[in-house]
């Protein structure tokens, strides 16, 4: 490692590689060995995706859980797409079995901000923020998956009327009625259910031409509100 420090600090990165690869040919057959190298070598190099992945394998399924779950979560920061989703399952099913929820979510969180478009991990993330009432971390939730979107996608209706639930559940009645009314152009939401939310806002609202907007709106919405019921 004094050899390491000094080639480090005269940057000489091919004698660094020389000597990591002789360090390694001795260790080829001592895996405690192998997995100090490549800690060692993380010390110099620390956002090494190749040397974090050969750490992993060095370290197998029968190392302490802790020290795997480590290199795996510092693995995800460097990670995106499939990858990331793959992994970010994985990390969390292992902080899992060692009773670390705080740690399974916050794997969780990892990959979906590496990988938007997963609905595997969103699906999961969401389960754990249904399970504990996190509202507002769940709107957060589908709003990325909105992001991640292309423009004119058939699901943002769908995405637009489970965040307004949300908005409306902690108390954001005004983003709830603007994604209402995005979802309800999209034919994601029911006429009734925007109606009442309109309503709802009526009834708080103090500036006189918002209120105004307010009952034009509802007089437009009350006759195709009365076809729907009639249908």
């Amino acid at each position: 490692l004094l050899l390491a420090g000094i080639l480090e600090r005269r940057g000489d990165a091919p004698a660094l590689a020389d000597l990591l690869a002789r360090q390694l040919d001795s260790a080829k057959d001592d895996a405690l060995g192998a997995r100090n190298v490549y800690a060692g070598a993380l010390e110099w190099d620390p956002h090494n995706k190749e040397l974090l992945r050969a750490l992993l394998g060095a370290l197998g399924p029968g190392a302490d859980p802790g020290d795997r779950a480590d290199a795996m979560e510092k693995l995800l920061v460097l990670s995106s797409g499939a990858e990331a989703e793959e992994l970010a399952l994985a990390l969390a099913a292992l902080r899992a079995e060692t009773w670390d929820e705080e740690g399974a979510e916050r794997a969780l969180r990892m990959g979906v901000l590496a990988h938007p478009a997963s609905r595997a991990l969103r699906e999961r993330l969401e389960t754990n923020y249904r399970e504990r009432g996190a509202w507002p971390e769940l709107a957060s939730l589908v709003t990325r998956a909105l992001e991640s979107l292309p423009s004119g996608d058939a699901a943002r209706g769908g995405l637009l009327a489970q965040r307004a639930e949300l908005r409306a559940r902690f108390g954001d009645d005004r983003g709830a009625l603007a994604d209402l009314e995005e979802a309800h152009a999209a034919g994601a939401a029911d006429t009734a259910g925007l109606v009442a939310a309109i309503e709802k806002a009526r009834r708080t609202e103090t500036d006189p031409l918002a209120l105004r907007e307010r009952r034009l709106r509802l007089a437009a919405l009350y006759p195709e509100l009365a076809r729907a019921e009639e249908a």
